[in-house]
């Protein structure tokens, strides 16, 4: 006969309407703070790193996905994923030619938007959606860069 385990006491949910709660400004300004310092980085002219890029590819993809899903209208969200994605690539493309990275104005505006959008959908939908959407999102990424071994912006 198998030993029995231990008692481990799982967390219970006191609150029923818990999956339904949004995020709240506080906690949704906490999750922005590292896609508003890597935009600040951006347009200041310090040197970005990859983390800064990340964060910001990150905030793009997230919008994009709440399109899929329906959450966020189309013709209001994917001009300006476009564009941003369009600026993205232009200034890894210059980096690559001449070793300094900068956004042009377009894609500046179009960045500054998408964070607002992003912003919004975190203190808005709940935060078990959010954190539904980010995982998705990390997925999708993971996935496409195990069949194409890189992910462009």
């Amino acid at each position: 006969m198998s030993k029995r385990k231990a008692y481990r006491a799982k967390p219970r949910n006191t609150n029923p309407l818990a999956p339904l709660v949004p995020m709240g400004k506080a906690r949704a300004a906490q999750c922005t703070l590292a896609f508003y310092t890597a935009l600040n980085s951006i347009i200041a002219g310090r040197h970005p790193g990859p983390a800064e890029w990340r964060d910001i590819a990150d905030c793009l993809n997230v919008c994009e996905r709440l399109v899929r899903r329906g959450s966020a209208k189309a013709s209001d969200v994917m001009p300006l994923v476009d564009a941003a994605s369009d600026g993205m690539k232009d200034a890894a493309h210059a980096f690559e030619k001449t070793g300094r990275m900068s956004l042009a104005l377009p894609a500046t505006l179009a960045l500054q938007r998408l964070l607002e959008i992003h912003e919004n959908f975190l203190e808005t939908f709940p935060e078990r959606e959010v954190l539904l959407v980010i995982a998705e999102t990390r997925a999708d990424i993971i996935e496409a860069r195990k069949r194409a071994h890189v992910v462009t912006l």
